[in-house]
């Protein structure tokens, strides 16, 4: 499959990179309530987690980023929880100029994202394993790139949903 973004391990020097890093617009503040609104809240809180990433990590952790003519267009976050056949997906993101563009991105960020953990799994002498990550209720474009690439929504969690991927090496 030809790639539209290329794809590395996010490096030490990649912070500057990351802080900007933008996948949602800015948030308002009401005056008559003084408090910060954003009308998609997980957006904002994703990207405030990528602007705060510090690569290299430990070897638990994972953060890919992708790049193409104009700059960064996406990052994944996954973290290892008990042992290499067990992983978060903490974060994954597209910055804004690349959405809305029929889930392609969010497609390869997926397809990238999955045979990157595929590998973790090999190169520990795994050959199963699961990935699960968080959606937001109200996230749907997330909800149908998570269904698209073949996880299933298996419990809800205050506002949001918890989505499984089987690993199979």
């Amino acid at each position: 499959m030809t790639r539209l973004l290329e794809w590395r391990d996010a490096v030490h020097g990649d912070r500057a990179l990351l802080q900007l890093f933008e996948c949602t617009e800015k948030a308002h503040h009401d005056r008559a309530t003084h408090r910060t609104l954003h009308p998609k809240p997980w957006e904002l809180e994703a990207q405030s987690a990528i602007k705060d990433l510090r690569p290299p990590v430990s070897g638990a952790e994972m953060i890919l980023i992708a790049e193409d003519h104009a700059g960064i267009g996406a990052v994944v976050w996954t973290y290892e929880f008990g042992s290499p056949t067990d992983v978060k997906i903490m974060c994954a993101a597209i910055v804004r100029r690349l959405r809305g563009k029929g889930g392609i991105y969010a497609d390869e960020l997926m397809s990238v994202t999955f045979e990157r953990l595929v590998e973790r799994l090999r190169a520990s002498g795994q050959r199963r394993g699961l990935a699960i990550g968080l959606v937001h209720k109200d996230n749907l474009p997330s909800q149908r790139m998570c269904r698209q690439s073949g996880g299933y929504h298996y419990a809800d969690d205050d506002e949001y949903q918890k989505w499984q991927w089987d690993l199979e090496a």
